[in-house]
This record gives C-alpha cells, sequence and structure tokens, in this order.
C-alpha cells in the first residue's frame, strides 16, 4: 500500500511516489536532519515478512554502503518501521533516466555511448572490489541535470563474488531477462563479464530503441534467443551507424564470456571509436589507455588493487547548454585479447542450447525476479521526474547525426482495442486482486463537468472534451473492484501525429488552467464533487490527482493520466483508497505498446 504525502517513514516525510513495483515502493523523501530530499525505498508488507527477501534486502544496504563512487547512487541508512517493514535511504537524483529518454527520442548515438562510459567506470569500480550489479540495464542508468552527473543505481541483487552465502534459491533467476546474459539464464556460475553482456544489450537498445531479442515471442523465446540467437545488428535498425559498431556489440553479447570485452571500459572505448568511424561526427568520452584489467579467474587472495585514469569533461557544450559531449575522440586504446581460460574452462565453450531447453529453463524457475521490458520500478530507485532538456543538437564545428530512431507508426482503429490492458493486469497495477473488466465501449461518455474547461482534467474520453476534435477512433473500458477499486482506461486514434499532439496540447493547456480548482460532475443523474490537483508530466505522461469530495466517496484517491503516442491518445483515470501512481503504470503501459 503506497504512503500518501506528508506520511512520515523513520522521519522521512513522503513528497512524492517515484516508482512502485513488486518489491516495494520508492518515494521522495524529506531527510529529517538536512535541507534535501532523499531516495527512499520501503519493502512490501509481505516481503518484509519473508526471511529470504529481508536476508537480500539488507544485503543490498550492507553491500551498496561499501561502494564510494561518483557514478554510484550514494547508500545513507537503513532500517526498520514499527511495524517490521524494512526501509533504505539513498541519494535522490533529480532528473531522467536512460530508458525513459531513448523512449522519448532524446537519445542520439554520442549521448548513449557518453552514457554508457560513464556507467562503465562504475561497474569497473565494482568489479574490482569483487562486486556484481546482476541487474545492469537502462532505467538503472539514472541521469543528474544537463548529463553533467551519469550514475548506476541499485545494487540491490548485487553479490559477493567470493561470498559463500548464496541468497537466491535454487533455480532462482535474478534479472531482467530483456538483458541478461546467457550464462545467468543456464544456471553457470557469472561474473563481471555478465554485466559487460548486459551493458553491451543496454547500449544496443540506446541504439535502436529496442531490445535486442525484443521481438522473439515471449519469455522463453527471449532466453532461448540470448542463448543460441547470434546478437542482432544495430545498423539494420539504424543505417546510419557505422558498421563497426556492430562489430564491437557482437563481442560485448558473445555467448562465451572469454570471447568478450574483459573490462566495461574496453569496451566502452570500442564503442567510442566504431563511432569515431561515423561519416558524422558523433564523439564520446575520452577513455586514457590503462593497464590491463584483472582476470576473472577467482584469485586465492583479492587482486592488487590499482586505479584507472578518471577522464573528465572538456569545457566544450552543444549548442543549447546542452550536455558536455567533448569533441575530442577516445584515445587509441586497443582492445585486449581475449583470455582463454578461467573458471568457464576450454577455448570458445559452446553456450548455445535448443529452444526446448530455453522452455524447460523457465519451468524450473522457482521466483523469478524480471520484467521483459522494465523492470520492477522499485528497482530503479532513485530517479527523479523525467527531464524535459532536449538533446544535444550539435555546434557550429561539429554537425549532429541527422537520423533519429524510427518514430512509432501510426495506429488503425481496428488495432486500438489491442491496447488495452487485461483485468489481471489492471489487478496487478492496482494491487487488488479480481478486479472486472466491463463491456468495451466505442463513443465518447455523457457527463458535464462545471467549470466545462476541467471536463478532460477530470475524467476520461467524454462528449465535451473530444466532440469536435476530430478523432476517428475510440475505444473506452472500465475494469472494476466496487466499491473500492474502480479504473476507467481508453485510447484514441486521429488521423496522424500531428492531430494527436495537437490535441494534447490543447489538454496540457486546460488542466493547467483547472489546477487547484474544486470541480463537480454530473452523470446519469448523480453528482461527484473533486479538488483538482497539479498537473506534472512523470515519464511522459500527464498526471494530476484527484480528491473526490462528496460523502459517497470518501477516502478515494484518483489519479488522471494521459499520454500521446504516435496518432493516439492514452486517456486513464484509476480510483482506490490508496491510488498511488497505479494510473501512471497502467497509462505508460499502454503507451508502451504503440511502437
Amino acid at each position: 500500500m503506497a504512503l500518501s504525502p506528508g506520511a512520515v517513514v523513520a522521519g522521512y516525510a513522503i513528497e512524492a511516489v517515484l516508482g512502485a513495483g513488486g518489491m516495494g515502493t520508492v518515494y521522495r523523501a524529506r531527510n529529517p536532519a538536512l535541507p534535501r530530499s532523499d531516495a527512499l525505498k520501503v519493502l512490501s508488507e509481505g516481503l518484509s515478512r519473508d526471511d529470504h527477501f529481508r536476508a537480500r534486502f539488507l544485503r543490498e544496504a550492507d553491500l551498496a554502503a561499501t561502494l564510494d563512487h561518483p557514478n554510484i547512487v550514494t547508500v545513507y541508512t537503513r532500517g526498520e518501521t514499527d511495524d517490521g517493514q524494512l526501509w533504505i535511504a539513498m541519494q535522490y537524483v533529480d532528473g531522467s533516466d536512460a530508458e525513459k529518454e531513448t523512449r522519448a527520442g532524446r537519445m542520439p548515438p554520442q549521448r548513449a555511448v557518453y552514457i554508457v562510459s560513464e556507467v562503465a567506470k562504475a561497474m569497473d569500480y565494482a568489479h574490482r572490489r569483487q562486486l556484481l550489479h546482476r541487474d545492469v540495464k537502462p532505467a538503472n542508468f539514472l541521469l543528474g541535470s544537463d548529463d553533467e552527473r551519469v550514475l548506476l543505481a541499485d545494487f540491490g541483487i548485487a553479490r559477493a563474488l567470493d561470498d559463500a552465502t548464496n541468497l537466491t534459491q535454487t533455480g532462482m533467476v535474478v534479472a531482467t531477462i530483456a538483458y541478461a546474459a546467457p550464462e545467468s539464464l543456464s544456471g553457470y556460475s557469472v561474473d563481471g563479464r555478465a554485466d559487460i553482456y548486459s551493458l553491451g544489450c543496454s547500449l544496443y537498445n540506446l541504439l535502436t530503441r529496442r531490445t535486442p531479442f525484443g521481438g522473439s515471442g515471449g519469455m522463453a523465446a527471449t532466453m532461448a534467443a540470448h542463448l543460441n540467437q547470434p546478437p542482432p545488428r544495430a545498423t539494420a535498425l539504424v543505417p546510419a551507424l557505422p558498421q563497426a559498431i556492430d562489430r564491437v556489440l557482437a563481442r560485448a553479447m558473445a555467448k562465451n564470456p572469454n570471447d568478450r570485452y574483459q573490462s566495461a571500459r574496453e569496451f566502452a572505448a570500442a564503442a567510442g571509436q566504431a563511432l569515431d568511424q561515423s561519416t558524422v561526427a558523433v564523439r564520446t568520452m575520452p577513455v586514457t589507455p590503462v593497464s590491463p584489467p584483472p582476470t576473472w579467474s577467482r584469485p586465492s587472495t583479492r587482486p592488487a588493487a590499482h586505479t584507472y585514469p578518471s577522464s573528465q569533461p572538456t569545457a566544450a557544450r552543444f549548442a543549447g547548454g546542452q550536455p558536455p559531449y567533448p569533441r575530442e575522440g577516445p584515445s587509441a586504446i586497443q582492445p585486449q585479447p581475449s583470455a582463454r581460460t578461467g573458471k568457464f574452462g576450454g577455448n570458445r565453450r559452446r553456450w548455445g542450447i535448443g529452444a526446448a531447453a530455453a522452455a524447460a529453463i523457465v519451468a524450473v524457475v522457482v521466483v523469478l525476479v524480471v520484467a521483459m521490458s522494465g523492470g520492477d520500478a522499485s528497482e530503479s530507485t532513485a530517479t527523479g521526474p523525467t527531464s524535459t532538456t532536449a538533446s544535444p543538437t550539435g555546434s557550429a564545428s561539429t554537425p549532429e547525426p541527422t537520423t533519429a530512431p524510427p518514430a512509432p507508426a501510426n495506429v488503425d482503429d481496428d488495432a486500438l482495442p489491442g491496447l488495452l490492458l487485461s483485468a489481471n493486469d489492471v489487478s496487478g497495477r492496482m494491487n487488488k486482486p479480481g478486479m472486472t473488466a466491463m463491456a468495451t465501449e466505442y463513443e465518447p461518455l455523457a457527463g458535464s463537468v462545471t467549470p466545462p474547461n476541467c471536463t478532460g482534467a477530470w475524467g476520461p474520453v467524454y462528449q465535451a472534451t473530444y466532440d469536435g476534435s476530430g478523432f476517428t477512433g475510440l475505444v473506452v473500458q472500465g475494469v472494476f473492484a466496487d466499491p473500492t477499486h474502480k479504473l476507467v482506461q481508453a485510447v484514441v486514434a486521429f488521423p496522424d501525429a500531428d492531430a494527436a499532439k495537437a490535441f494534447y496540447d490543447r489538454q496540457v493547456a486546460d488542466w493547467n488552467s483547472c489546477k487547484s480548482t474544486h470541480i463537480k460532475f454530473e452523470y446519469q443523474g448523480a453528482s461527484t464533487e473533486a479538488d483538482l490537483g497539479v498537473p506534472a508530466t512523470t515519464a511522459g505522461v500527464l498526471t494530476v490527482k484527484l480528491n473526490p469530495t462528496t460523502s459517497a466517496t470518501t477516502g478515494q484517491q484518483c489519479e488522471r493520466n494521459m499520454a500521446v503516442r504516435a496518432n493516439v491518445i492514452v486517456d486513464v483515470r484509476a480510483c482506490s483508497p490508496t491510488v498511488g501512481s497505479s494510473g501512471l503504470s497502467v497509462a505508460s503501459a499502454i503507451a508502451d505498446k504503440i511502437k
């Protein structure tokens, strides 16, 4: 159950929900002693009572607290509430993350490689301390204002390489399948090269807006693709990329760990060199040559410490006050020969298995902590609202690449019903089992709001909002568990993306003009009164909180959400005793179906 703003946990005053998922909820919370906001992760009540997950959560704090690096989210403290819920306080990053920026089309190649280069520093630092991340993905790459800081978040499932205590149950896969290394899926021991594989998958996603094997068709097929299929070519989706980037990604995502880059910064440097071969100027942070990285054979003692020279951004910036992407290219560091020995053993050991075997792996998973694309929202711990800063637009002497990732294609009217979420999916996102879907409607809903211009801010697809807007098709459905949980989800098609964006922009203006307004809604002889909150854009979704004030809705909280993707408006309202960010979750999930 999500906490409301103003609630207090161990002295931290809750300000807003940053994310919610299977493990718990992450909040922006006011520090009890210092004039700042922190990110507060609160484990769910059920998991707080589970000895296995308690151990994992406590270990997250203990391991992460040992990491002191400018590219790693700082852990401040941890504790337990009076009723037994575990919590951990971390650095709050007021900005965005790489996944959100990629989905928003703000990820040109040089920005992608710059972000990966910064993340690589954090990974190598942790690997030198024999710690794995084990869930490297763009959602965990937090971006400060203007990308001046890039931080790797959530060492929540990190584990010391030399730790004999296995906190994962037999058969448990702890990863996000879209970015998981073959050895982690097939039950072999993993080391830092599994993180490097995931970093390769992440760069592929940043460059193409697709996960490497996302089109395979289901979880088992994606696992089989990681185990058997060759890495896909980024240039097949973005032809303007240099072909050299395909070779770099193929090595980073090699099936055998011995065939991969043996350090994250080696991979990042190679990616920068590949972009340097492009016909357009796309550069990354310069990387100074370093001594060969340690092999990943388990040492009898900890390897001698060594430090990579740091590379700071130059003063040069792209036009318009954009992130510090230096014009200089990477240094001429050459990839080191791949090690052919180590605990994986053998020369070019074959990692492929059949699709049937991959499906069998799925069958023996006891607890699968995964998400096909976005993962557990509670694992992206310290990110703030999505930044609206535009991508770099180039400088006078360094032209920007002109090819952007492909925009989502228009959605036909007859495809609209397939965009709505199932009742089971809605139930999970609203934390209310057994919600029931009502009949689907194909016309705007009747009803009136006073003042009339606030109708759109109150509810989805009402006639007063959509009549005369020029839409071509509409689908709306209620999903209810009376009387406590109610959701209305709708998708509306327009002739083209420009028409949909024009409608969305009008709604942004109307919602802002209605902020903090008391409204009255009348429908079929019944009336409801509510106080509207202040609209904000979170993860590309326009959101406003609603507080119904009539006696019939006492204790209800509602969240109103709208997004535009291609030629489609996504229109959602969720109401429950503690709505949290469930409306945002539903709207984002629908929007993510439009590719």
